[in-house]
């Protein structure tokens, strides 16, 4: 196991590799994580999340910018786990705004001809990524009969739906903050996510006889040219071999807006002190908080956790969030094992049953890469509605 000096601080940790049996499979194999530590996803988008996007976008509509069709779709998608959230589904509706007339014509068509709500949210999130709208186009004609399953587990990366949609996994044993931020741009961007998926055997294993080599070679790009640190395969006994180097401290940032000009968000993280990194610390608190509120505007959030004795850390992805006060869940990407899972504030404080190190390490949240871009409060409102 790579234990993290805390001299060097770098969150990253080294896991056992598995051995797939049939590439295919997904994890079916794989066994079941305690019903405690995986809640069932909402039911239904939340009221409050719709209504605040489609009010932050219901001047675009009053000045004839956008269909005020599409901008219920897009505030009703953004309340979904790995649609699209909402700052993106503002983010695409200022694209779309400012493509020429022809352009707009075009997309728009594409948008119209969609068969389903979720379809017409990836249309507009595959430009929000940068695409060109012919690009835009051929994707949406590409999608067009796919089922909101297929969509979720296919064109994203962070695997929303949990054991359904198998997640990426990171492919060296020091490379988690590489994987988040690819992870990050896999779901900004589903034609990416989904090109990731079809150039490598299964991104939900990183054993030797898996053939990963395209996101192997990105993600050791980030790891050794832009985080500075060092990438080296697991063992087969998943131990980390002797050389291996996770992102340096002052490097995190850099790793994480590697994937910014796709997604439109730049990250700083913020870390807990030595003096305030108790469980249920005010320090922690605060973290839980600005998490939260992230990801009820739709921001991705990477995350810190670390061991009681701060020896080793390792960085993570949350995507939504759920409830409020001590009930408060989270949707948390785990790279190390690939997997995606429901986790109360306690999971985050004392270890995640949902993965098995993070229990055995008694892994608590130490930090929270803060957004530079945060949302206003929606048309009409002074400030942000509590949910």
């Amino acid at each position: 196991m790579h234990r993290v000096p805390m001299g060097s601080g770098s969150p990253d940790i080294s896991r056992p590799a598995r051995v797939p049996t049939n590439p295919n499979a997904g994890t079916t194999t794989a066994p079941a994580a305690p019903a405690t530590a995986t809640p069932a996803a909402p039911a239904a988008p939340r009221p409050a999340v719709a209504q605040d996007t489609f009010r932050r976008l219901s001047t675009d509509v009053a000045a004839g910018k956008m269909p005020e069709k599409d901008a219920a779709v897009l505030a009703e998608q953004a309340a979904r786990p790995g649609v699209i959230g909402e700052a993106q589904a503002i983010r695409a509706a200022r694209v779309a705004q400012a493509l020429p007339p022809d352009q707009r014509a075009q997309f728009q068509q594409a948008v119209d001809g969609a068969a389903t709500d979720t379809q017409k949210a990836f249309i507009y999130k595959a430009l929000s990524a940068g695409h060109p709208v012919s690009e835009v186009v051929d994707f949406a004609g590409q999608i067009r009969g796919l089922s909101d399953q297929a969509l979720l587990k296919d064109y994203t990366l962070s695997g929303p739906l949990g054991k359904e949609t198998p997640g990426l996994e990171q492919q060296f044993s020091t490379s988690c903050v590489p994987s988040v931020a690819e992870t990050i741009r896999g779901d900004a961007d589903p034609i990416y996510a989904k090109n990731v998926r079809a150039q490598n055997d299964d991104v939900h294993l990183n054993a030797p006889d898996v053939k990963n080599d395209p996101l192997r070679k990105a993600e050791k790009q980030l790891l050794e040219g832009t985080g500075g640190g060092k990438a080296v395969p697991f063992r087969p006994n998943g131990t980390t071999a002797a050389g291996a180097q996770p992102t340096q401290p002052k490097k995190v940032d850099d790793v994480l807006n590697s994937v910014s000009q796709f997604t439109g968000v730049h990250y700083h993280q913020a870390e807990l002190g030595k003096d305030d990194a108790g469980r249920g610390s005010d320090g922690q608190v605060k973290l839980f908080d600005q998490m939260a509120s992230q990801l009820e505007q739709g921001i991705p959030t990477p995350i810190q956790v670390r061991t009681p004795d701060r020896t080793r850390a390792h960085e993570a992805l949350a995507i939504a969030v759920q409830g409020t006060g001590d009930e408060q869940k989270f949707l948390v990407h785990d790279p190390d094992s690939g997997d995606t899972a429901w986790l109360t504030r306690k999971h985050l404080m004392y270890g995640a049953p949902a993965f098995p190190d993070w229990v055995g390490s008694k892994y608590g949240l130490s930090g929270v890469a803060v957004a530079q871009e945060q949302l206003p409060p929606p048309a009409g409102a002074t400030e942000v509605a509590a949910r």
